[in-house]
Parts: C-alpha cells; sequence; structure tokens
C-alpha cells in the first residue's frame, strides 16, 4: 500500500557547516580599509557573497564598500579583499561606529527523489546508505519500528 506521504523522499547532506563572520576596520579617512576575520567557515564550495552595511544614517547605498571572499581548498575563506572603500560627498564611515559585515551563509544541500515503488518494513527512516548494483546506484534504508 503506496500513501500519499510516501511520494517523496528528501536527503539532506549533513556535514561539518560553520558561517563566517568578519569585521569592519574603518580608516581615518572613512573608508573600509579592511575586514577583520573573526571566523573563517567551514563547509564552503563557492565564495559567498560579502555585504557591508551603508554609511550611517544614510538611506542609499550610492558610497557602499564592497568587498569579495576568498576561499581555500579546505573550504574556508582565506581572505577578504575590499574592493571599494566606500564614500559619498559629505558622508563617511567612522571608526567609533564602524558598518556591520555580513557573509553570506551556507546554502543547504539537499536532494528531493521520487519514489515510484516501495516496499518491505514501515517505520522511522533511521540510516541511509548508498550501493551500486550493475550500473545502478541505489539506497538502502534502516528503519526503526515502534512497538
Amino acid at each position: 500500500v503506496r500513501n500519499a506521504y510516501q511520494k517523496i523522499v528528501q536527503i539532506d547532506e549533513q556535514g561539518n557547516f560553520v558561517g563566517a563572520a568578519a569585521t569592519a576596520i574603518v580608516s581615518v579617512a572613512g573608508t573600509v580599509s579592511s575586514l577583520n576575520l573573526a571566523n573563517s567557515g567551514l563547509g564552503y564550495t563557492v565564495a559567498p557573497n560579502v555585504f557591508i552595511s551603508n554609511v550611517s544614517g544614510s538611506a542609499s547605498t550610492e558610497g557602499r564598500a564592497e568587498a569579495t571572499a576568498v576561499i581555500g581548498a579546505g573550504g574556508s575563506i582565506t581572505s577578504i579583499v575590499v574592493s571599494y572603500g566606500g564614500t559619498t560627498t559629505g558622508t563617511a564611515y567612522t571608526t567609533t561606529n564602524p558598518p556591520s559585515v555580513l557573509i553570506e551563509p551556507l546554502a543547504s544541500v539537499n536532494e528531493i527523489l521520487n519514489v515510484t515503488e516501495f516496499s518491505g518494513d514501515y517505520g522511522m527512516i533511521v540510516g541511509i546508505n548508498s550501493t551500486k548494483v550493475g550500473a545502478q546506484h541505489r539506497l538502502i534504508f534502516d528503519t526503526f519500528i515502534p512497538n
């Protein structure tokens, strides 16, 4: 018997994922001169976007500083390069109130599989493994059936 709720299986990647964090260093000229990497993160497969907030009190994104993250082979950010320190006429960043820095969070990796048929036990899935039979890849689920 196949129920409607059993038509898909979602597999979520599990691993060591840690988001990165940085703080802005503001020069005496009122521009972002560098970013201090407080936590390099773990699990990045592509360089995340880096967002630096507007000059305090300004609603405009004009003159906002820009930076680019560089990731290494281990999936951590190795550096953040400031490509534009940010200035606008009459406004500037301050050393006493530096801008906020947001590093794009890691995207979760998941896959949804459509189930065309199944047989065997019912219960909660408590383990999963994969195998290859001939040219076909197959998933094996361990289930727990409560009393």
